[in-house]
């Protein structure tokens, strides 16, 4: 499950294409903002739903990492605790775990407002 999806506005002056995960995982609301301005504009209702299950898939695709590497620390707390103090094996989410949850929280705010709009001005 690890194939990028991209999303392109192809608009009179050229083209913009992005990656969906990326961009909409980590870009500011601002730039955000322009490229729906401009897909609202030049993009058809069917690119808005495809972009909205595209969003769907990255998300999902996050939270199966973090699902994944929450098991891996499961068994390792597992593991650890027949040597330890279990409290002393508790540690807080790394940093790139903590990025991966934003992502998938910024993906969801932008899902549900693209699902709010209509597309072709």
């Amino acid at each position: 499950m690890s194939d990028k999806k991209n999303f392109r506005v192809e608009y009179p002056n050229g083209y913009i294409e992005v990656n969906i995960g990326k961009f909409f995982g980590t870009a500011n609301q601002k730039n955000i903002n322009k490229l729906l301005c401009l897909a609202k504009c030049y993009c058809s209702e069917e690119q808005r739903i495809k972009l909205i299950e595209d969003m769907h898939y990255e998300s999902k695709y996050r939270k199966e990492i973090l699902d994944t590497l929450g098991d891996l620390e499961f068994k390792r707390k597992k593991l650890l605790a027949n040597f330890f103090n279990f409290y002393s094996i508790e540690r807080p989410l790394p940093t790139p775990e903590k990025a991966l949850v934003k992502q998938c929280e910024k993906l969801t705010q932008n899902i549900q407002r693209i699902s709010k709009e209509r597309w072709n001005c």
